[in-house]
């Protein structure tokens, strides 16, 4: 009986052995130069976490040299021709700029501190490819870009007035990252308008690709096939044109949009909470409840942002109509997911079209009375981000809106 050949061609070597398949580059691998291959790759690593070491200390002589300079200099001038009348809004303008300066630095450090996270775990792990390698490369070069910007912001001036009121313009951005925002604060007269650090969420294949890295089962490879799967152009130009079915509703009192701004930009415990319940239209919108059906699954705090980032990226056309607030509780290898939702009409609305489907049916969904108190309760503490869910403490917190 003939021996089985169980043999496929080596990539490296071109010879026919038994090999290993690289997840990464997709590639087989004879054992030898499977292992070079990865040491390649751990090379490849450690440039990167050089970078990041370069990157850290552009951060810090940035900290010891704020920007914006030029702009103390003109407020400084505006002050000495005004005298004593406006040294009070002189003081104000500076601080303003360099809190804003500082801040942008701040931002763009919590970033670099988080990826830095990510690093340290892959690298602990041991359990990366070219698709994590590539995720991270492309994250330091955006907040190396983002960092580099010219700052957009500048003097505003009344000239009605007796003595010229000057105030701190910053530019206003909508994207959100994680749970960091530098919301509308007044100081004195002077008003800061909203300044929201723009970047891409997380990519939900990093933590989706890690996690098969890890432990990649027969299921999960039949699985992954399915996801990977192109789709050719006649399939797309095939494709019937979505209708939106919030457009055939019946028009609300609730003005979603509002709502999202004062959340934004006022206190949320005295602003947003009381103008959400005063103003919400209970016959044309429902509140629901969403919880993630497998917290076991769940590893790294970072991973399980991912997961709702990715989430929240499927949905993009109900946006409009719909405002969350999905909530990460407890702390690495130990977390869950649990969320409070807010959209027109009264249906669970991931049926309705299917462009809204994304993996909802990994949560279970329950829809909640508005005129209970315990429902408010629940849904101000979503809100807030604060509380616990199933005897774990509240991590972290994302907004849809």
């Amino acid at each position: 009986m003939a021996m089985i050949n169980n043999k496929t061609q080596c990539f490296k070597c071109n010879k026919d052995k038994i090999t290993y398949s690289c997840k990464g580059c997709s590639n087989e691998f004879c054992l030898m130069h499977l292992n070079e291959h990865q040491q390649v790759l751990n090379e490849e690593l450690n440039h990167i976490i050089n970078d990041y070491d370069q990157f850290k200390h552009i951060i810090n002589e940035q900290k010891q040299n704020p920007r914006n300079l030029s702009l103390i200099e003109q407020i400084n001038r505006w002050e000495t021709n005004s005298i004593k009348k406006i040294q009070q809004k002189a003081k104000d303008c500076r601080e303003n700029v360099v809190k804003s300066s500082q801040t942008f630095i701040n931002d763009v450090e919590m970033k670099f501190n988080d990826l830095t996270e990510q690093i340290k775990q892959v690298h602990k792990e041991n359990e990366f490819n070219e698709i994590n390698l590539n995720y991270l490369k492309n994250q330091l070069i955006e907040i190396t870009e983002e960092l580099k910007k010219p700052s957009n912001i500048s003097i505003r001036q009344n000239s009605k007035s007796f003595i010229n009121e000057v105030s701190i313009i910053l530019p206003s951005k909508t994207n959100e990252y994680s749970n960091n925002l530098f919301t509308a604060k007044k100081y004195g007269e002077f008003s800061l308008c909203d300044y929201i650090p723009q970047t891409e969420p997380y990519s939900k294949n990093f933590s989706q690709d890690l996690d098969e890295t890890i432990e990649e089962t027969p299921e999960k490879k039949k699985r992954n096939r399915r996801r990977r799967k192109v789709h050719t152009t006649s399939d797309v130009e095939d494709k019937p044109k979505q209708i939106n079915p919030s457009g055939s509703m019946p028009k609300p009192t609730f003005n979603m949009d509002e709502f999202k701004r004062v959340y934004s930009n006022e206190d949320t415990d005295k602003k947003a909470i009381p103008y959400f319940w005063n103003n919400f239209d209970k016959d044309h919108y429902s509140l629901w409840f969403c919880e993630y059906k497998y917290p076991e699954d769940l590893k790294q705090i970072f991973m399980t942002c991912n997961l709702v980032s990715g989430f929240y990226q499927r949905l993009e056309k109900l946006r409009k109509n719909a405002f969350a607030s999905m909530c990460i509780f407890g702390e690495n290898n130990n977390n869950t997911i649990a969320g409070i939702w807010v959209w027109r009409g009264h249906e669970l609305a991931f049926g309705l079209s299917t462009d809204w489907r994304a993996d909802f049916e990994s949560y279970t969904w329950k829809r909640l009375s508005v005129d209970d108190e315990n429902t408010k309760k629940l849904v101000n503490q979503y809100f807030l981000w604060e509380g616990e869910h199933n005897g774990k403490k509240f991590n972290q917190g994302k907004i849809f809106k």
